[in-house]
């Protein structure tokens, strides 16, 4: 997972805030970075044209110049990419040329005429890559409207939280999970959460949508219990430390609380989970996770999601 790092720029601290982070990673793993700034097209020439003023590509090419000579003389192998376009269609180009390994980025980035903001090119990514996106949360303190990275400086991961709704597919994360644990020294905390019929009155200001009850679990299923217990037997294996609970509610609403009262340095979770009985889709869960969790995201996309 660490092999290649794929971190998107765009100029801002914010967007920064995911190399601040990573050398968190890359103290302890060999990895290749590889810094992308995508540039979009500003001025509307004749004929309805597009295009990137020079001045522009000169700033952008210095601003990928600094962060590689600073990272160079860390240590760190870089190497940096510009490009031209649509941020999120470039950088998922970016991803299979450069056959990333990870992406790392900020949910938000530059206010204004780049606008990176969840529901745009963090939401597309989140969306459509196939590797998995490591993401830091951006927030406005005291409403205010200046981002700020919910995690500015390096962040220990000394716990990591692992939801799991008993299906297969959720179990997808696992070996991404036990693998930043061994690296990091880290316990896992086990989280499966017991749908309710309806969410919490005022849960996510009313915008998460009633949840079914989950049935019984088709017969080549686990059952949520068994799958909890294999995952923690699967960590425990590999000598990680764990520890499991089981709670009622909202998925995501409890991921979010169960992550502030076990103290997680970092979730680790699939985009998608069992189908049909229990459905975490993307859109839904995960998503309504990262707009609300002040900790570091592992999003790994199981295969077949949408």
């Amino acid at each position: 997972m660490l092999k290649r790092i794929l971190i998107p720029l765009d100029g801002s601290e914010t967007a920064e805030a995911a190399l601040t982070q990573m050398r968190h990673f890359l103290k302890r793993q060999d990895s290749e970075v590889v810094l992308a700034r995508i540039v979009e097209p500003l001025h509307v020439q004749r004929m309805g044209e597009l295009s990137v003023p020079e001045e522009v590509r000169r700033e952008a090419r210095s601003y990928l110049e600094k962060w590689e000579r600073r990272l160079s003389d860390e240590g760190v192998r870089v190497r940096s990419v510009l490009g031209e376009g649509s941020a999120a269609d470039e950088l998922l180009k970016l991803v299979e040329q450069e056959r990333a390994t990870l992406i790392a980025m900020t949910t938000h980035g530059r206010t204004g005429l780049s606008r990176w903001v969840f529901g745009s090119v963090a939401e597309k990514m989140l969306r459509a890559s196939r590797v998995p996106l490591f993401l830091l949360r951006s927030f406005e303190p005291g409403g205010k409207g200046a981002l700020e990275p919910a995690a500015k400086a390096e962040r220990a991961f000394q716990k990591i939280l692992v939801p799991t709704d008993g299906g297969k597919r959720s179990l997808t994360a696992l070996p991404y999970a036990i693998g930043l644990a061994r690296l990091f020294n880290s316990s896992l905390v086990f989280l499966h959460v017991r749908e309710l019929p309806l969410s919490p009155p005022g849960s996510f200001a009313g915008m998460v949508p009633a949840w079914p009850l989950a049935s019984a679990a088709p017969p080549d299923e686990p059952t949520p219990e068994s799958s909890l217990a294999s995952a923690v037997e699967r960590a425990k294996a590999e000598g990680i430390k764990t520890e499991s609970h089981v709670v009622s509610g909202d998925p995501a609403s409890e991921i979010v609380n169960q992550s502030a009262s076990h103290k997680a340095d970092l979730i680790v979770m699939a985009t998608h989970a069992r189908q049909g009985v229990s459905r975490w889709v993307l859109g839904s869960v995960t998503e309504k996770v990262l707009r609300a969790a002040t900790v570091p995201m592992l999003v790994v996309r199981t295969e077949g999601s949408a």
